[in-house]
């Protein structure tokens, strides 16, 4: 488990709010799920971006 910092912090609640605002969500995705909602918040990638990249590499997100 992370260490709970204060950038870790502030991203998820970023991306808390980014859903609450009504940013899509789709648990089966990797760019829309908990973590794919993380992600486009850390990397400034957007869902496709995440999915693209998802699709290319062997494995759960390695």
């Amino acid at each position: 488990m992370p260490t709970p910092t204060i950038p870790l912090i502030a991203a998820l609640r970023e991306a808390a709010q980014n859903l609450r605002n009504g940013a899509h969500y789709a648990w089966g995705s990797h760019g829309s799920c908990n973590c794919g909602h993380l992600l486009q918040v850390v990397t400034h990638l957007s869902k496709e971006e995440i999915i693209r990249h998802a699709q290319t590499v062997y494995g759960e997100w390695t």
